[in-house]
């Protein structure tokens, strides 16, 4: 769309947030380019799926013990982005799919037993949040020691299978008292310990 402006590499991205990265590199007006473009007419439309991706939330949604839902978080300039997500998503994978849309931008509310995302921290109302947080692998993430999902190939559908279920398991057996709640999640004390802690600095 923008032959003449400056490309930055998916490798060279050290920040979540495609603008910062830009603005890091290029200066202002590159961001805010950036930030036009993003929140255009068609941008989340017209995006590519992630190879592998749609194959792989079909087969985790053909499992009998599963239940895949999408959580998404809208862009705070809304005008176009909560059509084209829905439109997007149906285009896609079906419409079957448009009754399992979440979109919030507090994703810690949501309930579940694994979140994938690219982002590095995913924070909220909850802390810790009820699911486990699985980074999709991307440059600006790989600072952090989390459970990784490198790609949507049979490898990561498996990796997240023996997540989702081993999860669902161990609820089942917390329920039934086998597991004690505080073998599961840290304690309130141990979890703002952990908040305290300082953390890896960025690459």
């Amino acid at each position: 769309r923008h032959p003449d402006e400056p490309l930055l590499p998916l490798a060279d991205r050290s920040f979540f947030y495609m603008r910062k990265n830009y603005g890091e590199r290029f200066g202002p007006h590159a961001a805010e380019r950036v930030k036009l473009i993003t929140e255009s007419e068609g941008f989340f439309e017209n995006l590519p799926p992630i190879p592998g991706a749609i194959d792989a939330m079909r087969q985790l949604d053909a499992h009998p013990d599963l239940h895949v839902v999408i959580c998404t978080a809208p862009l705070t300039q809304y005008h176009f982005v909560l059509r084209e997500k829905y439109a997007w998503i149906e285009k896609h994978l079906g419409s079957s799919w448009i009754q399992r849309i979440v979109l919030t931008k507090d994703k810690t509310l949501v309930c579940g037993a694994v979140l994938v995302d690219d982002r590095p921290e995913v924070t909220g109302m909850l802390h810790p949040p009820p699911w486990t947080h699985v980074l999709f692998d991307q440059p600006y993430n790989r600072h952090l020691g989390k459970p990784r999902l490198r790609a949507w190939d049979a490898s990561g559908v498996d990796q997240l299978l023996g997540m989702l279920l081993g999860s669902r398991h161990a609820a089942q057996q917390r329920a039934l008292g086998f597991i004690p709640a505080n073998k599961l999640a840290p304690s309130r004390d141990e979890a703002e310990l952990a908040r305290a802690e300082p953390r890896a600095g960025r690459a």
